[in-house]
């Protein structure tokens, strides 16, 4: 059974997945921690601070994008959004081949880092989740 701060965890994600859908990124803007850092695939950081972060929401969201398919995992401390989008080749250098996993710390019910892998299995790792399969 999952405990109230996984399940809380999921619902962060999905108000995530939400305002971008819907393109309404200020409504999670009080998600963020005010020094929320987004670090990119290649590990360099890509937005310091909550602004810069929704200001590159704001902008991604001009972006054609082609998602086939999303997995959603959490832990007390985590949450792992994998997107599967073929036109998702290369993020910041770093070959992607379609794939792109993103995990969110979460202190105190709100985003305190987000960072980007090219594989499920670093994201995995990062977030404390194990080697997770589907039952």
């Amino acid at each position: 059974m999952a405990s109230n701060q996984i399940e809380a965890n999921l619902e962060l994600a999905l108000d995530w997945l939400d305002a971008l859908r819907h393109g309404s990124v200020d409504s999670i803007s009080g998600r963020f921690r005010p020094e929320v850092d987004w670090v990119a695939v290649s590990g360099e950081i890509a937005c310091r601070g909550s602004d810069q972060v929704l200001e590159w929401l704001r902008a991604s969201g001009r972006r054609a994008h082609e998602v086939v398919g999303i997995e959603l995992l959490a832990s007390d401390n985590h949450v792992i959004v994998g997107i599967a989008d073929p036109t998702l080749e290369e993020l910041a250098g770093v070959r992607l081949d379609g794939r792109l996993y993103v995990v969110f710390t979460v202190e105190d019910g709100q985003i305190a880092q987000i960072r980007d892998h090219a594989d499920r299995a670093s994201a995995l790792a990062e977030a404390g989740i194990g080697d997770h399969r589907w039952q």
